[in-house]
């Protein structure tokens, strides 16, 4: 597995990562975008452009490394390639262990042969949280663990619409990990955003809050804040993610983390391992 170490402001990031994807040949995969493609893709940007800003700044760095038009680069990392469900999530609560401590795993449900492209990163974003995670040779995160403890990944579920202008899993992981402190914070944040494509998130902080969270495109003119259906964690203190979750136009929040407030984004201290 190819391990990757930035650090720096966005762009930054971009211009390291691109050298070391130019020098690695890791843009083997990068293909023209069909007219139709490029279209969606604008729109996304633009909803990128407000929601999570320093995405596309980094973007723009590794196609400045690469040397590559940066539509090109922007079209490959922000629009959804692949349309099966994949992937399992699971986290128990603290209370639940014998060392207190919340328990978060993932399991990578693809393609074998794509297994040698799989990227480890640790990350350190200029006045952002430093964290750890997975990817595809792009700037997006598939799951990971910031500094503050928080966790999240995600699972690619079955739905029956396009993708349509939003953001997809692997900008909205990485934003969240860069960006948010505790489980609270990261849901509010999924409840605000337009999510470009039918995903399941699973989200657990330090202190055992948990919280599962499925986005659905399944219309148009669904709102952003009833795009989502949102569960928190059980009286047991476990939450189980898989790629056949459901999914609906409907939101609800039930708090489930004991003195805490679903909308609040408190800091928190704490290291990933």
């Amino acid at each position: 597995m190819l391990r990757v170490e930035i650090a720096g402001s966005y762009y930054e990031l971009g211009l390291e990562y691109g050298r070391i994807v130019s020098e690695n040949r890791l843009n083997w995969w990068w293909t023209q975008p069909t007219e139709a493609k490029l279209a969606l893709v604008k729109e996304c940007e633009r909803e990128i452009a407000v929601h999570a800003p320093g995405f596309l700044e980094e973007v723009r760095g590794i196609a400045d490394a690469c040397q590559s038009d940066y539509d090109l680069v922007l079209s490959n990392m922000t629009v959804t390639y692949f349309e099966q469900p994949a992937c399992n999530v699971v986290a128990v609560a603290g209370a639940q262990c014998r060392n207190g401590r919340t328990i978060f795993a993932r399991n990578h449900d693809w393609i074998d042969e794509d297994q040698k492209w799989v990227t480890y990163f640790r990350t350190s974003p200029k006045n952002g949280l430093q964290n750890i995670g997975f990817g595809f040779a792009d700037p997006g995160r598939y799951d990971g663990v910031n500094e503050a403890g928080l966790a999240m990944a995600g699972a690619a579920i079955y739905y029956r619409h396009k993708p349509q202008p939003g953001l997809r899993m692997n900008v909205v992981t990485r934003w969240v990990l860069d960006t948010f402190s505790d489980t609270p914070g990261a849901v509010d944040y999924l409840k605000r955003i337009p999510h470009h494509e039918g995903i399941s998130y699973l989200v657990a902080d330090k202190t055992g809050c948990i919280a599962r969270v499925e986005a659905a495109v399944l219309a148009e003119k669904c709102h952003p804040l009833r795009d989502l259906s949102v569960g928190l964690n059980s009286p047991k203190g476990l939450s189980i993610l898989s790629d056949r979750s459901s999914n609906g136009c409907e939101f609800s929040a039930r708090t489930g983390c004991p003195g805490r407030k679903m909308s609040s984004a408190q800091g928190a201290a704490g290291q990933p391992e």
